[in-house]
């Protein structure tokens, strides 16, 4: 489970009626506020990739 994040949903657009067609897909613009010490959990992008972008501070990410 997430440890000291905050997620929330800015914006969010259904790619099924756009012109791609992609059905049960979204793109979303999402803010994720980490505390100090605060832990996202293990997770697959694997089918929806994802951009991350530091506004302030680091993220160490750990992967095998």
């Amino acid at each position: 489970m997430p440890k000291g994040v905050t997620d929330t949903v800015l914006s969010s657009i259904n790619l099924a009626e756009e012109p791609m067609k992609l059905d049960d897909h979204l793109m979303r613009l999402r803010r994720l506020v980490i505390q100090p010490g605060g832990i996202v959990p293990w997770h697959s992008h694997g089918d929806r990739p994802a951009i991350i972008y530091v506004v302030q501070g680091q993220v160490t990410e750990y992967a095998s």
